[in-house]
């Protein structure tokens, strides 16, 4: 059978050429050089790297030009064609992320409160009903029954918050697990030096600037280790652990 010596795709007999690369087919993979796929992944961020930059040099750029039509009273320009954020400008990882756990306490406590709700409504209705609570209404069949309806359906609530509670915790486990995991490779794997050192004038840029860059290289080198990763999961484990982890900061 056929394979691409670059994409590593393998053919039915009767292909010559790569669909995807246009490379010519072998019959035979060479051997995977493992140094050669890190110089190339080394390389692939760093150039990701410079591109980020070029981009926040460019929105630098854009800043100062609008703030000086703002100064010298001279006809505004368009601040989202010069690529400015219209909206201020918030960190990354700051996304409001609710883990598995917390939507796991968050269920079981509306169900707690729904379920109260329903069970003490309904109790007042039975007494209602067996005169040891004076309450009369004018149509008392009609009210009865569409309390009745509302407090059941209180309790149904309830229930089903009970159950998504449970789905929840065992989806935290993996959720925790998965964190773990991904903690331990960026302790092993992700060095502030290193990751500085694709940062084109890493010294020169402010704070804010190597805040974004470094969050994307990180960002970046973690979805492409770890295949399928929920982007808000990520982003508020690398703004709330990683990144202090490697910056200190």
């Amino acid at each position: 059978m056929p394979w691409c010596p670059k994409c590593r795709t393998e053919y039915r007999d009767g292909f010559t050429i790569c669909a995807d690369c246009k490379s010519e087919l072998v019959d035979k993979l060479p051997a995977i050089d493992k140094n050669a796929q890190e110089r190339e992944k080394a390389e692939q961020f760093k150039r990701e790297a410079y591109a980020y930059a070029e981009q926040m040099q460019q929105m630098k750029a854009a800043m100062a030009q609008a703030q000086s039509v703002r100064t010298e009273g001279t006809p505004g320009v368009d601040l989202a064609a010069a690529g400015i954020p219209t909206q201020p400008v918030m960190r990354t990882g700051s996304i409001a992320y609710e883990n598995n756990a917390a939507k796991a306490e968050n269920n079981r406590s509306s169900g707690w409160v729904l379920v109260i709700i329903g069970g003490v409504g309904l109790a007042f209705l039975v007494l209602c009903l067996l005169e040891i609570i004076p309450f009369h209404m004018g149509n008392a069949y009609l009210f009865y029954g569409v309390m009745s309806a509302i407090f059941i359906l209180f309790i149904v609530a309830g229930v089903i918050s009970f159950k998504n509670a449970i789905a929840f915790k065992g989806k935290a486990v993996k959720e925790n697990s998965l964190k773990d995991t991904v903690l331990e490779w960026c302790s092993e794997n992700l060095n502030a030096a290193d990751i500085d050192a694709n940062i084109p004038g890493a010294n020169t840029r402010s704070d804010e600037e190597l805040y974004f860059i470094r969050f994307r290289i990180i960002k970046d080198k973690l979805n492409y280790q770890f295949v399928n990763l929920n982007q808000d999961f990520l982003e508020s484990l690398i703004d709330a652990e990683i990144y202090e982890d490697v910056f200190g900061a």
